[in-house]
């Protein structure tokens, strides 16, 4: 995802390597000293509308796992370059949507 401060590449890790920033694509490494900025989750009591609903879908359905990973995809990010904090869901809609 770029960063909308200073379009730094960030690479957004959910899952086996952790939740976090980097701009360094070696990230998987084990011996990789990327700076790994740890992404910040949204309140599961904040998310609305779509968000809200997959959220509760998931932990309906019995994967809480899933839910928990969603806080994280509807949080937010701290670009590893710049320190600039931006939407996960903001960028990939950017980048995607």
């Amino acid at each position: 995802m770029p960063c909308p401060s200073c379009s730094a590449e960030n690479f957004i890790a959910f899952g086996k390597y952790g939740f976090f920033s980097t701009t360094d694509s070696m990230y998987m490494e084990p011996t990789t000293r990327a700076r790994q900025v740890p992404l910040r989750p949204q309140s599961p009591a904040a998310l609305e509308g779509l968000a809200q609903r997959l959220h509760s879908r998931a932990l309906a359905d019995g994967h809480p796992d899933i839910a928990r990973k969603l806080t994280y995809v509807f949080g937010n990010a701290q670009c590893a370059e710049c320190d600039g904090i931006f939407s996960v869901e903001e960028a990939i809609v950017a980048r995607w949507g």
